[in-house]
């Protein structure tokens, strides 16, 4: 059972953007490896079911799908020069809409977010931060997947957090 409490707490996130690239990169970089680094003894040892395996592949191997989603865009917006120039009907526009709501949850959540908080205007900037967001996130996640595969130093640096200050080193 599952019970969400309205209660404000603090948190330990990084506290500029940078910082916040640089977590994603490492959490990326660190769930591959730990799948290229442990392959043997997932895939071949009888400790684990099969749906085990699956789940770990899965849950290790997920920020595969950012050079897959960089390779699907770039393709796509290739096909807009190469292929051949086609009507856009009003069923063309219905499919977009439809594999658009299937794809955003992030949004939909947000947009009841700002809708439960009375700040629905503020959905332009929910819209363009999630999709800026995204790419970025997308490109500095392929950086770190392909180094993480090819076992490729990452350089590691400490996320700036609010609370860090007070740290003594």
């Amino acid at each position: 059972k599952t019970v969400y409490l309205n209660i404000p707490v603090s948190s330990e996130v990084p506290h500029t953007f940078e910082g916040f690239v640089k977590q994603q990169m490492r959490w990326c970089y660190g769930m591959t490896r730990v799948f290229f680094d442990n392959i043997k003894p997932l895939l071949f040892s009888r400790k684990f079911t099969l749906r085990q395996k699956g789940m770990i592949t899965f849950s290790t191997l997920g920020y595969a799908s950012a050079p897959v989603v960089i390779a699907m865009t770039f393709f796509g917006m290739m096909g807009w020069f190469t292929g051949e120039p086609n009507l856009i009907y009003w069923n063309d526009v219905a499919d977009f809409f439809v594999k658009m709501l299937y794809t955003s949850g992030f949004l939909i959540i947000g947009i009841l977010a700002l809708y439960r908080e009375q700040r629905h205007r503020e959905f332009p900037q929910l819209l363009l931060g999630s999709i800026s967001i995204s790419f970025v996130l997308l490109m500095f996640n392929t950086v770190a997947f392909v180094k993480a595969v090819f076992n490729l130093p990452l350089v590691w640096h400490r996320t700036p957090k609010s609370a860090n200050k007070f740290v003594r080193t």
